[in-house]
């Protein structure tokens, strides 16, 4: 029996605002839009631009669009293009993230039945395995070191070692996180593109929602 995510259930699970700050895109306000820069294609602060007033293809209300990729899409398709994977992982991704872990997940009795554009398939998970790798993110930043790539980031040395950002064996290394702030995992810089890593760790506290300052 096969599994199946529900593209358009997902999209409501979150706004598209919701979703650039589970990516850390630290975008800003201009006009209508939130600007930033893409973590996987570069540019200024103005690379990526998101609309959250504009309904997409799909109904949702928020679209984007990267300047250097010259491509846009959906809440959907901003969480795939910033994680560089695929519309259906990270339809997955965000269903874990915001949703119950089966509100948008639904079971067919055909694994050879039609797939609807508005759906795509997403494989059950091993049982017995844990989602969680054996990897521990403050045990590899402490590998980091301060070097004048990091410091191109604006980083001083002490502000690098509290991010967890540093060069480790000829490359550098960010993070991105979860809303609760816990390390979702470390973007490897190379060849001036970010390499997610192979699998995300699992938020250890996904209802803990940040206290923001009030402007």
């Amino acid at each position: 029996m096969g599994k199946f995510i529900d593209f358009a259930a997902v999209e409501e699970l979150a706004s598209i605002e919701q979703l650039a700050d589970m990516l850390g895109l630290k975008a800003k306000r201009s006009g209508r839009q939130l600007r930033a820069s893409c973590p996987v294609c570069g540019g200024d602060d103005r690379t990526l631009a998101i609309t959250p007033d504009v309904k997409s293809k799909r109904g949702s209300m928020g679209v984007f669009f990267c300047q250097k990729a010259q491509s846009g899409g959906d809440r959907i398709g901003l969480v795939a293009h910033c994680m560089d994977m695929g519309q259906q992982d990270a339809a997955f991704f965000i269903a874990q993230q915001f949703g119950d872990g089966n509100s948008a997940v639904e079971g067919t009795g055909d694994s050879d039945s039609t797939v609807s554009n508005s759906r795509a398939t997403v494989p059950q998970k091993e049982k017995g395995r844990t989602s969680a790798p054996a990897f521990d993110p403050i045990a590899f930043a402490a590998k980091f070191t301060y070097s004048d790539e990091v410091a191109a980031l604006g980083l001083s040395e002490a502000e690098a070692k509290a991010e967890l950002t540093g060069f480790y064996r000829g490359h550098l290394y960010t993070p991105r996180r979860y809303p609760s702030g816990a390390v979702a995992g470390f973007w490897k810089h190379e060849d001036g593109k970010l390499v997610p890593p192979k699998t995300w760790l699992p938020d250890p506290a996904p209802n803990v929602v940040p206290i923001k300052r009030s402007a």
